[in-house]
């Protein structure tokens, strides 16, 4: 199946995202949370219930290095302690980087930011402090367990507006979410791209200036 997601960056490159999707039988299995991180970008879970109730918090959680231990993303933990749903904006100092969200109640979720700079969260018209990026190594041990009949499409949560630097190189790393928790593989197709050494689903576009289509092929992995 495939799903068609237009992305405009405000230097005006145009993006035309095919999303490659093949649908299968679901299986009890269980992934690292680091491990969905960096490939996928955004991973939930819920809250243990023996954490007491309380507000929604920010905190850095460590950085995604590629093979000559450069650092290329920086992994932020959003976590909603209260019993209603939270509608909320995650940004960077830098404003190169901003991701809205739904946290359903007493829920957690992780997400990946190319951005190394502080982070805030906006919520109700009001922001966070600042919270600094963390130097050290990304670790989640912990694994997602899901048991499920019916496999459901990966979803693209990566702004719709892509911010491409002219005349430079641009590392395009997608964010997307798999709700039943596997690891999505990203291909993608335009002129001159190639992928980061070391790292899952990152790309170097090649320097331009104007306007560049682009198509992405997700597979979740679980054929036909």
């Amino acid at each position: 199946m495939n799903r068609i997601v237009s992305f405009t960056s405000r230097a005006g490159l145009n993006v035309l995202v095919a999303l490659g999707l093949s649908l299968g039988a679901c299986a009890t299995h269980a992934k690292p949370v680091a491990e969905l991180v960096v490939a996928n970008g955004l991973v939930r879970a819920p809250v243990a219930s023996s954490e007491p109730a309380g507000s929604v918090g920010l905190s850095a959680q460590g950085a995604i290095r590629d093979q000559r231990g450069v650092n290329r993303a920086q992994v932020w933990l959003i976590r909603n302690l209260g019993n209603s749903s939270r509608t909320l904006a995650l940004q960077s100092k830098q404003a190169s980087f901003e991701l809205t969200l739904t946290l359903a109640a007493r829920e957690q979720v992780w997400v990946r930011s190319t951005e190394l700079s502080a982070h805030r969260l906006w919520i109700d018209n009001s922001a966070t402090p600042w919270q600094n990026a963390v130097s050290g190594t990304f670790q989640a041990p912990q694994d997602l367990p899901r048991v499920g009949t019916v496999n459901r499409l990966p979803e693209v949560r990566s702004t719709r507006t892509i911010k491409q630097k002219a005349h430079q190189t641009n590392v395009f790393w997608p964010i997307v979410e798999d709700a039943d928790l596997d690891s999505v593989t990203v291909a993608v197709s335009t002129a001159g791209a190639q992928a980061v050494p070391g790292l899952v689903n990152a790309f170097v576009l090649p320097a331009a200036t104007g306007t560049r289509s682009m198509s992405l092929t997700l597979n979740d992995g679980r054929g036909t």
